[in-house]
């Protein structure tokens, strides 16, 4: 996507505007020190991964009317909300203080 285009009318501007913030919020929730532990590092840096897919996957259902794109993104928040679920329960059995098991 071309950040620097001309939108064409309200509704494109909202639907970048929340785009960008999911994207820019995802960004900032990945930035996240290293472990050292790859099975805690590699699920704490999806889960705001995830996060963002479902904030994005949001956007595209208040503002998308193509059916096929509808159903995806409706496919996204389902089914990244319940690897969401699994993974903050994987990470309460095997997070440890400082991240190390």
């Amino acid at each position: 996507m071309k950040m620097d285009a001309p939108a064409s009318g309200a509704g494109r501007e909202s639907a970048d505007a929340a785009y960008m913030k999911a994207m820019t919020d995802m960004d900032k929730a990945m930035n996240q020190p290293m472990t050292g532990d790859a099975d805690v590092d590699f699920v704490v840096m999806m889960l705001p991964h995830h996060q963002g897919a479902v904030a994005m996957a949001k956007v595209a259902l208040d503002h998308a009317k193509d059916p096929f794109v509808r159903k995806l993104a409706g496919n996204v928040v389902e089914s990244q909300e319940a690897e969401i679920a699994a993974m903050k329960q994987w990470l309460a059995a095997h997070q440890t203080k400082g991240g190390v098991r």
